[in-house]
C-alpha cells in the first residue's frame, strides 16, 4: 500500500478545479502535511519536506507539536530553513470528525491508488469469512440431521416393541383358543383306558424333535403351549422343559428364548438336540451333554 500522498499534486489539482488565483496558491503552497520525529544527532523535533528540506517547530506556533505526530502546517521560510506552525493535528479524532462525503473522497482516493493491492486482500478476507459461515451452517445442519435420525430410531424401536407385545398377545390368545378347543374335544371324546404311566395335563410329544436355531433359541413343533417352566440341572448337563400356565418362559411360533444358554453351551450353528419326554418331570428333557436316557415309559 502506498505510504505517501503527493500533496503538491493535490494542490495543483485543487487550483485547476476551483480556478484559484496564483497569489492565493502561493500561500496555499506553504501549507504542508508533515510527520515529526526526534533527530538522533541533535535531539531536536523536526520534519522533512518531500524535497528533503528540514523543518523545525516554530517557537511561537509549533512547540505543541510532538514527535510521532502528523500535522497540517503553515511553513515560514527563513533563508534555507523552514519553521512549522501547527494548524491541524491529523489523528484518530480528525478522521472520526470527518463528514460522510469527506470520508468517501478519502476512501475513493485510497482505492484508486491501491486497488491492485487491496483487491486480493479483500477477496481473501471475504473468502475466509464465507467459508467460516458455510462450515458453521453445515455443522448446524448435520447436528439437526443427527437429532432427527435419533428421534426416528427411537420411534422405530418403540414401534418394534409395541409390535412384539401385540404379537405375543395375539399368539397367547391363539394358544388359549387352541387349548380351549382341545379341552372341549377331550371332554366329548371317550376316556382312554387307564395307564400306569403318569400323564401330563398338557399334550406332549413322546419323541420330540427339538432344534437349536440360535445361541439362546430352541424350536420344536412340540412347543405349542403358551408358557413353560425351564429348569437347568445343577451340573448344567440338561434342561427340563415342561408346560405350565404360569411358566417363566413364553413360547411364540414354536420357539422359546432361554437367555444365557449360549454361555452354558456354545452355539455351533443350527442342530437337533438330544431330547425325550420324561414322565417323571411331566415334560421334555434336553441334554446339553448327552447321556443315556433314564426315562421309563
Amino acid at each position: 500500500m502506498s505510504e505517501k500522498i503527493d500533496f503538491l499534486e493535490l494542490q495543483k489539482q485543487f487550483q485547476e478545479e476551483y480556478d484559484v488565483p496564483d497569489g492565493d496558491m502561493d500561500r496555499l503552497k506553504k501549507v504542508q502535511i508533515l510527520t515529526f520525529f526526534t533527530s538522533e544527532e541533535s535531539g531536536k523535533v523536526m520534519a522533512r519536506l518531500p524535497g528533503g528540506g528540514v523543518v523545525f517547530r516554530h517557537k511561537d506556533g509549533g512547540m505543541h507539536i510532538n514527535p510521532g505526530e502528523t500535522w497540517v502546517c503553515e511553513l515560514l521560510e527563513r533563508g534555507t530553513t523552514f519553521f512549522a506552525i501547527g494548524v491541524l493535528k491529523i489523528d484518530a479524532k480528525f478522521f472520526f470528525d470527518l463528514r460522510a462525503d469527506q470520508v468517501d473522497i478519502i476512501a475513493d482516493h485510497i482505492w484508486k491508488e491501491n486497488q491492485s493491492i487491496l483487491e486480493p486482500r479483500f477477496e481473501e478476507m471475504y473468502r475466509k469469512k464465507l467459508e467460516e459461515t458455510l462450515n458453521a451452517r453445515l455443522l448446524e445442519s448435520k447436528k439437526r440431521e443427527d437429532e432427527a435420525l435419533a428421534v426416528v430410531d427411537e420411534l422405530k424401536a418403540e414401534i418394534e416393541t409395541i409390535n412384539a407385545r401385540h404379537k405375543m398377545v395375539v399368539s397367547a390368545l391363539e394358544k388359549e383358543l387352541y387349548e380351549l378347543k382341545e379341552g372341549s374335544l377331550r371332554a366329548t371324546s371317550p376316556k382312554p383306558e387307564r395307564s400306569d404311566v403318569p400323564v401330563s395335563p398338557f399334550s406332549m410329544e413322546f419323541n420330540p424333535r427339538i432344534r437349536r436355531v440360535g445361541p439362546d433359541e430352541l424350536y420344536s413343533e412340540g412347543f405349542h403351549h403358551r408358557n413353560y417352566f425351564v429348569h437347568l440341572s445343577a451340573d448344567q448337563s440338561m434342561l427340563t422343559i415342561r408346560p405350565h400356565d404360569r411358566g417363566n418362559v413364553v413360547c411364540l411360533d414354536n420357539r422359546i428364548i432361554l437367555v444365557g444358554l449360549g454361555l452354558i453351551s456354545p452355539y455351533g450353528g443350527p442342530a437337533d438336540m438330544p431330547a425325550e419326554y420324561n414322565p417323571k418331570y411331566g415334560g421334555y428333557v434336553v441334554y446339553l451333554k448327552y447321556m443315556p436316557s433314564t426315562s421309563h415309559y
